[in-house]
């Protein structure tokens, strides 16, 4: 028997969320191709002002370090939902934290798939081998897209979106030992 008929009513239609819907498994796949465009295209674009946040890089201690003694950096990191009206729909997008990167201020770096924790945990620690008065740290977070179409379907963009964490400065220190000694 031939294969039931594909409604097609919608597959010119304008509106690119109801395409993507309706249009069936044998409807011309360039139509098809360009809803899933333009809608991936409205998204990064949505993503860019809906304040996805910049993480700021901490480390323990504080505002200076110690040479040859591993520094302690982590960042407070959680999933970004907001809901934007786009193509007439309601639709809810989703930022999560995929990996970070972190700058040390010593012209190193160090990528992890943790946000790391402070003292006592060492998830992420940097170990600084020269002094520096104004050591610049930073965090760099990548984050996976996700968005969900008004049917409650969710779908992942294919590339991710990095944010630029605001730069704090630390001052690196070098600790010199003395001998003393006892008097008696």
């Amino acid at each position: 028997p031939p294969p039931p008929p594909v409604n097609t009513d919608f597959c010119g239609h304008i509106d690119a969320l109801e395409v993507l819907r309706t249009c069936g498994t044998d409807e011309d796949v360039t139509t098809r191709r360009t809803a899933r465009t333009t809608i991936e295209t409205e998204i990064r674009r949505a993503t860019r002002t809906i304040g996805v946040p910049a993480l700021i890089a901490k480390t323990q201690p504080a505002t200076s370090a110690l040479i040859n003694i591993p520094t302690i950096y982590y960042t407070h990191a959680r999933t970004h939902t907001r809901d934007v009206t786009l193509l007439g729909n309601i639709i809810r997008i989703e930022a999560t934290p995929l990996h970070y990167t972190w700058h040390h201020g010593d012209n190193t770096t160090q990528t992890t798939r943790t946000p790391g924790r402070p003292h006592p945990h060492k998830d992420i620690t940097h170990t600084y081998t020269q002094p520096a008065a104004n050591a610049r740290i930073r965090v760099d977070t990548t984050y996976r897209i996700r968005y969900r179409l008004p049917d409650g379907t969710w779908h992942t963009l294919p590339d991710t979106l990095t944010i630029t964490g605001p730069a704090t400065t630390i001052t690196i220190h070098e600790a010199r030992p003395y001998l003393t000694m006892k008097r008696p």
